[in-house]
């Protein structure tokens, strides 16, 4: 089983046996014609709530393993051809160091091969305490679709530049993993500064 996979069944599980426990107990209970104390048909259903409550949590609060999978793979996977552009921006609210202050497009298509060339050759990572220079959050659109991603440089070389992919195309919500995209973050500098050239002039 894979990591997101046990992440997004482990409460799952967690929460049945709360379930299971809960319902035990009221049944139990309910079977009970000596007068036995209601504290255990409480406790009981208790148990029950809070693991539904639990259960169902994991299930909405975040993507299934195979939605993680699809959105991992757009981002990694997507050819140049489909890419119909890709939005810096600044992120959401407290971002740190964010590389630009107002949205700048990338539409050229040379630039959009080199950006899906270095994505195809992301490899999965563990970063170790990184340190980023800056944090850039892209969007990378298709006709389809919208899929975010957070670029991170960092000031070492053990941990490059970070990308971490989100599971809600505005940038927000889980971490769907992080992947080292070394040369990524010179193609988005590069996109600032020139955006910076042209509206100073």
């Amino acid at each position: 089983m894979s990591k997101a996979a046990f992440y997004y069944f482990l409460p799952v599980f967690i929460g049945a046996i709360f379930l299971v426990v809960g319902l035990w107990l009221v049944r139990r209970v309910a079977r009970n014609t000596d007068g036995a104390p209601g504290r255990m048909g409480c406790l009981g259903f208790a148990l029950m709530v809070g693991g539904g409550v639990i259960a169902l949590a994991a299930m909405i609060a975040q993507p299934t393993p195979w939605e993680r999978q699809r959105r991992v793979d757009a981002v990694l996977h997507t050819t140049p051809e489909q890419i119909k552009r890709i939005v810096i921006t600044p992120g959401r609210a407290g971002t740190y160091k964010p590389l630009v202050k107002s949205p700048v497009v990338i539409d050229d298509a040379a630039t959009l091969a080199r950006v899906a060339d270095i994505l195809h050759a992301a490899k999965p990572t563990a970063p170790d305490e990184p340190s980023a220079i800056w944090t850039a959050q892209v969007h990378l659109m298709t006709d389809k679709e919208v899929f975010a991603f957070t670029v991170s440089p960092t000031y070492d070389g053990r941990n490059g530049t970070i990308l971490s992919v989100s599971s809600n195309s505005d940038g927000s919500g889980w971490n769907l993993g992080d992947f080292r995209a070394d040369g990524m973050e010179k193609i988005l500098q590069d996109a600032a500064t020139a955006a910076g050239k042209r509206r100073a002039n």
